[in-house]
């Protein structure tokens, strides 16, 4: 009944993403692999912008927006989230595999593991960093439990791991992390201190993170990805105006999630026995304060803190030893069985929904596109951050303000969308600015209401996700 627990992770995990597993990021990756379908090369300059056309787009993870056309193309947007569901499933289907420890302990972890990571349940690259997460945490566990060839294999993972998503950094942590604990701590810091260090050892791990430091420009745009990547980290405006870049929200269920596994964190280190872990305990403190930092980094801890926690409460097998295998327990085997139940009749129930009714597409302006495509007025148009990746791949042959590519746009460019979108002083000059004739904006914004006051403005279409605003002279909509 054991392995009933692999099958029901996987359903699980498919049966949250059925139907849901597209958002605003989704959509821009699956145009970037259409792009690069259509025209037989790898994108690297941005031709879906008009406020920076050419812009130099040099991140990771083509490869798998390939792989996302390809299956929506076969199988529809269902394809998408089988694609996302399988990838997202398989980095707990190893911690399951990987964890010895009793079995409904095990489960625990495993499934703690699940729920934190559900905000970055979606069909984009990133979720491919939850399993190179984790497979750097384990090859560093294996080096520690006495595996010669382990750590030499981490800059493999690396190779792999910057060609598909730009969270590679966190490798380069949890390395450094672990090779805190071949310092031999001192209470005092002297010469005999210094003399009693393992040198070689360290020298291993200096090694090893130089090779991995030199895996990164394995990559289809070199130093570029990098100086693209140090851009990002010195923009102001992602930080401020965008929500996944924020700190959590603890008002909400992901934030309070995080800080109940903050407040487990802190009692298990409080409580814990044995010998000094600090490798561990840097680890854990990496991967905290980055969720703390940014929402979007919370999911990097839940592949992290089980196996962290295992190990910090003493419920792991010794190295060496193997976990004894004897009948399961009636326990065992009724959580076993009633999780996969579940997950199946769960699973089972979405898909038939999910086949028989058409997508919910409700939150986006499928309306407003509709309506462009056919009287395809002429002029710019201005989108908000949030309805640019749907415009990119559903009509492609408007180019967008900007959308949540942010990297492309800087601070200027996101600045001016939050201006114009709460008419903000200035907002009309904008408008001018970029020739933009065309608004497609909420019912509730600002910018929609500053519109209804200007004659020269006409409401030519609404739907549930947005109002289409055209700069007609009076002329009536098109």
């Amino acid at each position: 009944m054991r392995v009933l627990f692999f099958p029901g992770f996987v359903l699980f995990v498919l049966w949250v993403l059925l139907g849901n597993s597209i958002e605003i990021d989704s959509w821009w990756h699956l145009a970037h692999g259409r792009w690069m379908v259509e025209n037989g090369q790898l994108l690297t300059t941005d031709p879906f912008s008009y406020t920076r056309p050419g812009a130099i787009w040099s991140h990771p993870g083509a490869w798998y927006e390939i792989l996302l056309y390809q299956m929506y193309t076969w199988l529809g947007y269902i394809g998408v989230d089988l694609t996302a569901g399988v990838v997202l499933a398989a980095p707990f289907c190893v911690l399951w595999a990987y964890l010895k420890t009793p079995h409904l302990r095990r489960f625990a972890l495993v499934l703690s593991g699940l729920v934190l990571s559900a905000v970055y349940w979606s069909a984009r690259p990133n979720i491919f960093t939850l399993l190179f997460t984790l497979l750097t945490l384990i090859l560093l566990d294996q080096h520690q439990r006495g595996s010669r060839w382990a750590l030499w294999l981490l800059p493999v993972v690396m190779v792999a791991w910057v060609n598909t998503h730009g969270g590679w950094p966190v490798g380069f942590l949890l390395t450094g992390a672990f090779a805190l604990d071949e310092i031999r701590w001192p209470r005092r810091l002297n010469r005999a201190a210094l003399r009693d260090q393992n040198y070689r050892r360290l020298g291993q791990f200096a090694l090893v993170l130089a090779l991995m430091a030199a895996a990164t420009f394995i990559n289809p745009y070199g130093w570029t990805m990098h100086r693209e990547m140090f851009l990002t980290t010195t923009r102001v405006a992602e930080d401020t105006m965008i929500q996944e870049w924020q700190s959590p929200n603890f008002h909400r269920p992901y934030g309070q999630v995080f800080l109940a596994a903050i407040l487990i964190s802190a009692v298990i280190v409080v409580r814990r026995r044995g010998p000094r872990q600090v490798g561990r305990l840097a680890a854990l403190a990496g991967v905290l304060t980055m969720g703390l930092v940014s929402a979007r980094h919370i999911a990097i801890s839940a592949v992290v803190l089980p196996l962290l926690w295992a190990d910090l409460l003493g419920w792991r097998v010794p190295a060496g030893e193997k976990l004894a295998v004897k009948s399961p327990a009636p326990a065992v085997t009724g959580v076993a069985l009633a999780f996969f139940c579940f997950s199946i009749l769960m699973f089972g129930g979405r898909l038939d929904t999910v086949l028989h009714t058409p997508r919910d597409l409700s939150a986006w302006p499928t309306g407003a596109v509709e309506y462009l495509r056919t009287a395809r007025p002429e002029g710019h148009i201005f989108n908000n951050y949030q309805m640019g990746g749907y415009l990119i791949w559903a009509l492609p042959e408007y180019p967008v303000f900007l959308d949540s590519r942010s990297d492309i746009y800087g601070d200027e460019i996101i600045i001016q969308s939050d201006r114009v979108e709460r008419a903000l002083p200035g907002w009309e000059a904008i408008l001018k600015q970029w020739d933009i004739r065309i608004a497609l904006t909420t019912a509730d914004s600002a910018l929609s209401s500053a519109l209804a006051q200007k004659p020269e403005w006409e409401l030519c279409q609404q739907d549930a996700a947005s109002v289409l605003w055209i700069q007609t002279g009076g002329q009536g909509c098109p």
